[in-house]
């Protein structure tokens, strides 16, 4: 599956050229009504084999209007990743009915992994009935996120994601949670379909917005940012600091390259003139995708 070549255009029409989605995707839908609410087909629980068998209790009108249904893309649990952690926690902090979520995990080999009940479909890497599988899953739902980072979907730079998004009837929101400062031009093509033919784009900061804008043709008004943190907490420290304690700086999670951890210690090197001096600790296992291609040379 290659990639779609067309020049976005954000007036609200279709893209010229030849791209799949001009008549798959809505480039102007914002409404938050599926193809399926509209015609007022009512949605059948999805039996894929192997999976929870929870897709989605019925649209929202079936329901009494009472609760949206979303649908997830990305890694998930038990992977170990921090994109896979970052859906599982978003997901927990919606309060919404379980059997109104579900996950689609972005996986590299079909049944190899025994999922959580949230995950009513796998995506396997490449596999071309999968993901015509994941678009009909995802179908049945009022809205899917997506999580996005080049290296977790099929084809060049991930360029699948691509076809799966043409191939969905419902909003579409995308959560980037790489964009490149100086992205190849491939991969630049890449954000720029995905911005083009998707309802919303999130950027996880405002460095991150901005960076968006800047290397790439995109609508900026269909670009939101939805910073990626933690609650500030802001209680006083159960024990009061000694006078003279060294500092610890702490990075921890699973570890790889660009992660900035380089850029960390050559940081950290620059402040051995204080007293007391800084230490820094780097806690966290190696990146399983970084192991299966180097070991543990990295470390």
């Amino acid at each position: 599956m290659g990639t779609p070549t067309f020049q976005p255009r954000h007036d609200g029409g279709s893209p010229e050229g030849g791209s799949p989605f001009a008549s798959r995707r809505s480039f102007t839908r914002l409404s938050g009504v599926s193809t399926a609410q509209r015609e007022g087909v009512a949605r059948v629980e999805l039996q894929p084999a192997g999976f929870g068998n929870r897709g989605p209790l019925g649209l929202s009108q079936a329901r009494g209007g009472s609760e949206l249904s979303l649908g997830f893309v990305g890694t998930f649990s038990p992977t170990k990743c921090g994109l896979a952690t970052f859906t599982a926690s978003l997901i927990g902090a919606l309060e919404l009915d379980p059997d109104s979520i579900g996950v689609v995990s972005c996986v590299d080999e079909a049944d190899a992994t025994e999922h959580p009940p949230a995950v009513v479909a796998e995506w396997v890497r490449g596999s071309e009935a999968s993901l015509a599988n994941a678009a009909e899953v995802l179908n049945r739902y009022d809205a899917v996120v997506i999580q996005h980072e080049f290296g977790i979907f099929g084809g060049s730079d991930g360029a699948d994601v691509l076809e799966l998004i043409a191939r969905l009837d419902i909003p579409v929101v995308v959560v980037l949670h790489t964009v490149l400062p100086n992205p190849s031009p491939h991969q630049r093509t890449i954000i720029e379909c995905i911005a083009a033919s998707c309802d919303r784009v999130v950027a996880q900061s405002e460095v991150a917005r901005m960076r968006l804008l800047e290397a790439h043709d995109v609508d900026p008004d269909r670009i939101v940012v939805i910073q990626h943190g933690a609650h500030a907490n802001l209680a006083p420290l159960a024990v009061a600091r000694r006078p003279g304690r060294q500092p610890v700086i702490l990075t921890w999670g699973l570890i790889g390259p660009g992660k900035g951890i380089e850029h960390a210690i050559d940081a950290v090197a620059k402040l051995r003139d204080l007293d007391p001096r800084p230490e820094y600790v780097i806690m966290g296992e190696t990146h399983p995708k970084i192991v299966e291609q180097s070991g543990e040379a990295y470390r």
